[in-house]
């Protein structure tokens, strides 16, 4: 299946505010290459880093796809050769690095001593825009419109970059019930998990091919999941998924910006009963 096959122009793929980004970005890039800088992550990152570099190519925005921990430490000279100009513009990949968990946020002073400005794809902030570093010239995007304000006040609001990748076609509608629950540091504590449930998030990186990732959630008709991506996987296949909360506000804020209004097969609980229920037919299959 071809990328025009897989992924179709619609759901939220031409919402007003990818374009409205697509507008700032071009503003932002001055029609000159910037760098895009690429942040560590799992699989579900890789949904996002896919979804990211279509939306450039798409636009017609030129670019070179530099890793973090590469971007820290190349020298501003090396970086304004990396993209071919006088000026070092970053674009950072969206996502939910600014959590205290990850420590993102101790690298972002190296971003912004190498670049001129910097433009933050749409994120998940839970940690003071003050204390990550950004410049007042800075431009951040959010991802959801809560719980995210209180720490990037004067971000800007847009759907997580995932989504405009539109609906996602499938070959055939899928059967029983996967479970994808996490367990890292997103994890909600003391959760029995099934004997069946895969975290498949964990399974990969921001640089793994996607196929095997969109094959595994196609195989179901039913999604119980507290990954975000892979409920957002599933709700562009048009399966029926059930989102649960993770160990902070990320899950229910970009439901309510974002899935809710779009996507009527997915709905968000922020306890575990509906996943319960299904437990017995689970366990006995």
């Amino acid at each position: 299946m071809t990328d025009a096959e897989r992924f179709q122009p619609s759901g939220l793929a031409g919402a007003i505010e990818f374009i409205r980004l697509e507008e700032t970005l071009r503003n932002f890039a001055e029609d000159e290459t910037f760098v895009f800088v690429v942040n560590r992550g799992n699989w579900g990152d890789g949904l996002i880093r896919y979804a990211t570099e279509r939306f450039f190519r798409q636009n017609g925005f030129r670019h070179v796809s530099i890793p973090v921990a590469s971007a820290v430490s190349l020298s501003v000279e090396e970086l304004r050769q990396a993209c071919s100009g006088a000026k070092v513009r970053m674009v950072y990949s969206g996502g939910g690095a600014f959590l205290n968990k990850y420590h993102m946020h101790r690298r972002i002073p190296a971003l912004v001593e190498r670049s001129e400005r910097i433009l933050v794809l749409p994120h998940t902030f839970a940690v003071p825009r003050r204390k990550l570093g950004f410049r007042k010239s800075d431009i951040l995007f959010r991802r959801d419109e809560s719980g995210s304000i209180e720490f990037a006040p004067r971000s800007v609001f847009c759907h997580d970059m995932a989504l405009s990748l539109g609906r996602i076609a499938c070959q055939g509608e899928g059967s029983g019930t996967g479970f994808f629950f996490r367990r890292d540091v997103e994890k909600v504590e003391g959760m029995a998990l099934p004997p069946d449930n895969r975290d498949i998030s964990a399974e990969g990186t921001e640089s793994t091919p996607m196929a095997a990732f969109l094959e595994a959630i196609a195989r179901f008709e039913t999604i119980h999941t507290n990954r975000l991506h892979v409920s957002i996987a599933a709700a562009m296949m048009g399966r029926r998924v059930h989102l649960y909360a993770n160990s902070y506000f990320k899950n229910r804020s970009i439901y309510e910006a974002s899935l809710k209004q779009a996507f009527p097969n997915v709905t968000f609980s922020q306890d575990y009963s509906p996943f319960a229920a299904e437990l017995p037919t689970a366990s006995a299959s």
